[in-house]
């Protein structure tokens, strides 16, 4: 089994999903910065992602809660995977933060 598939199970395909939006909405970051666009393409790294980001903001540390809560009761290695998940999590957060920072920065600071 290759390493994205091995990944992709042991994730689970939910969380698979949040990390896939994660790093679409992180290299979207890179596009935020210029002016709002209301048509075309461009109006998904002006308008959509920017409102996406904070229900993604509030998604992970829900995500990193409920793996807490999973792990009680549990044998050792399932209390091993949900600690790689509340590891991930908390890297998807920061990847996420330190994209989107400059640009909520510059929204706050206008």
């Amino acid at each position: 089994m290759n390493p994205v598939s091995r990944f992709w199970k042991y994730v689970g395909p939910l969380r698979g999903m949040l990390y896939l939006l994660i790093l679409i909405l992180s290299f979207t970051a890179i596009f935020s910065m210029g002016e709002t666009q209301k048509s075309g393409f461009m109006m998904y790294p002006t308008l959509i992602a920017p409102a996406t980001v904070p229900m993604i903001f509030f998604v992970l540390p829900l995500d990193m809660t409920m793996c807490a809560i999973m792990m009680s009761g549990r044998d050792a290695p399932v209390r091993k995977r949900y600690q790689h998940m509340i590891l991930l999590d908390a890297l998807a957060f920061l990847i996420l933060l330190g994209a989107w920072f400059p640009f909520y920065y510059r929204l706050i600071t206008i």
